[in-house]
């Protein structure tokens, strides 16, 4: 699960459920289907087969707005590869992340080789026994921006994604392909023959190629389970190793030779490591699955998993450092392990168990999350067996039910705040009002009792008001600037920008985008969440929807769009060219040179409304 910034819900899922709920407009409504597979353990058997199922609601959970299957005619969605399922529940892990402009990305796995890939994909070929596969969409589900297979000659999953401030895809998971196409510059290019390997690759913003990749990788089995960035795009890794001595240790004061966890911290371009530790208790043995991983304003890593009979034969959390401030220092070998360690992996800042007495904790999947606040949520099967033992706090009065109902498992929920020493900012804000109106700024940031909070509202004003109210005097689009500083704080200071829309009866222009021909590109303003407003686009040429703020064009020729936004009470006209680069250039060629002869290169722009860099 993940919301957007208008605090929408999108569920990212598997389904087998001919009738699972779709919407009309959505990319898919069909179920694909595929054979019918049983999940060792999970109890669950998909008999019509599987499709990734993506669902948007609303803020308050009474509306849906957008859900689409995504599938071929095989298994979609499901990682049952013999190979690369190691815990309990591997079959279904994957990711779902949203863009600053709310698009959906999706890393998964695929049994079809018909999976919907688009025509200009960096791998647009079924590979091997199963498949990853990346793919972005819009945000009303309505429409595949990109999409691609990612694998080779073997078996291969997506279990984690990220992405950086350009919009590339980071992409990391498990793989028994010897032959994925890394070039050699990467940190490793080759496999490493166990089985199953590591690998993490990063995907161009437009989807069309492979920017880096490497394995990570030694003779024995490791995968890669989460991938996170820090701000300067530095790429870290969370996964699992059954290697023996110091394979995953470079660098690194923290470690245990051997461990059957690994973090690696690597260069944006995946060409080098900076440090890489284990840690663990038993040489050559896994001790926690991973279940959320997060590297903070101040680059500390933040680990979270469950161990026990259910990772595999050997695995547990008996033996895991915990530090003097652990919220529980024991473990029954069956629990969740959390542990936050130093930002160049020279200590462990904090170590503790969390979970029940006797009851084997744990969790069905692989994902659960950090917020950048540094606060982490788990949802999780606890009390397994029947068991009142999962610890609840504060109080079991002060909670929604502080019992086991179940004859077996209930899910649990808890929640942890690590109470970090640094200042996030973040408000909300009606993205759009008529002249006149009065915008209200909610401030969401984290605070500490020193900060300072500066607004600049894009007008040449500012404030220092905790929650401002601000009128602008003239229509167009503003950036909105919120500053928080506090030099008491690792980070010393933060900084979140939104815009806003003041409409007027009037038009305005928004500037072009070139395309290459064949390609698409998101055109108007970011997605709006407020359900006054209409959109309507004219002319409705070769665009994805023509009802939304941001919808995908791919005309075919130089095309000048007008989108009216209405709420009912006023209404303006955005004009945007999207120009087609194919066409726009003449090079006169075919003189003849002899030796020491020169000639100057005349390159002429066809398009005049088209400002071009050159490259020769």
């Amino acid at each position: 699960m993940i919301v957007n910034s208008a605090d929408e819900l999108f569920l990212l899922g598997s389904t087998s459920s001919p009738d699972y709920p779709v919407t009309p407009s959505a990319f898919d409504t069909s179920f694909n289907g595929g054979s019918s597979t049983s999940l060792s353990g999970l109890g669950v058997t998909y008999v019509n087969g599987s499709d990734i199922v993506i669902t948007r609601m609303n803020a308050d959970g009474t509306n849906l707005i957008a859900s689409t299957f995504v599938g071929g005619s095989q298994d979609d969605g499901l990682n049952t590869s013999t190979s690369l399922k190691f815990n309990y529940a591997d079959e279904v892990r994957g990711e779902i992340l949203i863009d600053q402009n709310d698009n959906i990305y999706v890393g998964s796995t695929t049994f079809s080789s018909d999976f919907p890939i688009t025509s200009t994909a960096w791998d647009t070929t079924y590979n091997g026994l199963s498949d990853g596969c990346v793919f972005k969409m819009d945000n009303y589900l309505s429409q595949i921006i990109w999409s691609s297979f990612v694998g080779s000659s073997g078996d291969d999953a997506i279990y984690s994604l990220e992405l950086d401030r350009s919009s590339k895809v980071y992409a990391a998971g498990g793989t028994t392909s010897t032959d994925l196409p890394f070039d050699t510059n990467a940190v490793r290019n080759y496999p490493g023959g166990g089985r199953a390997d590591g690998f993490v690759l990063a995907i161009n913003s437009i989807g069309t190629g492979l920017v880096s990749g490497t394995y990570l990788a030694s003779s024995a089995y490791d995968q890669c389970y989460f991938v996170e960035m820090n701000k300067r795009g530095e790429v870290f890794l969370l996964g699992q190793t059954q290697a023996l001595g110091d394979s995953f240790i470079y660098n690194a004061a923290y470690s245990f030779p051997g461990g059957g966890q690994f973090v690696t911290k690597l260069t944006p371009d995946l060409d080098s490591i900076y440090w890489s530790t284990a840690f663990g208790t038993t040489p050559g043995s896994v001790n926690i699955s991973p279940t959320a991983f997060l590297v903070d304003y101040c680059n500390k890593a933040y680990i979270c998993g469950w161990g026990g009979f259910r990772v595999n034969r050997f695995g547990g959390t008996t033996g895991l450092n915990v530090t003097p401030d652990a919220i529980q220092s024991s473990t029954d070998n069956n629990d969740f392990y959390i542990m936050v360690m130093e930002d160049d992996a020279s200590a462990l800042t904090f170590g503790s168990f969390y979970g029940g007495s006797s009851s084997a904790d744990h969790v069905d999947g692989g994902t659960s999350r950090f917020d950048k606040f540094g606060v982490m949520y788990q949802s999780v099967c606890a009390s397994c067996g029947a068991f009142q033992d999962f610890p609840i706090y504060p109080h079991p009065d002060s909670v929604a039910s502080s019992r086991n109902n179940s004859p077996n498992c209930n899910n649990a929920v808890f929640k942890i705040d690590f109470n970090l020493p640094v200042v996030v900012a973040d408000f909300a804000v009606s993205p759009i009002a008529c002249l006149g109106d009065t915008f209200k700024f909610l401030n969401r940031s984290k605070l500490l009792p020193g900060s300072t909070v500066v607004w600049n509202f894009g007008d040449s004003t500012v404030s220092s008001v905790l929650n401002p109210s601000h009128t602008y005097s003239k229509q167009g689009s503003y950036t909105i600037t919120l500053i928080i500083t506090d030099t008491a704080s690792y980070n010393s200071a933060d900084t979140a920008s939104k815009e806003v829309f003041i409409l007027s009866n009037s038009a305005d222009t928004l500037s072009s985008i070139s395309i290459c021909n064949g390609t698409g590109v998101q055109i108007g303003i970011r997605s709006l969440p407020d359900t006054s407003l209409s959109f309507t686009w004219i002319p409705n040429y070769r665009l994805s929807r023509n009802d939304v703020s941001n919808p995908i064009a791919s005309p075919d020729t130089s095309t000048l769009y007008r989108l009216i936004i209405d709420n009912g009470v006023c209404k303006d006209t955005l004009y945007q060219w999207v120009r087609l680069l194919e066409g726009s250039l003449s090079l006169q060629a075919g003189v003849v040179l002899c030796p020491g002869d020169s000639l100057t290169l005349n390159v002429t722009n066809l398009d005049p409304l088209l400002s071009l860099s050159y490259q020769w």
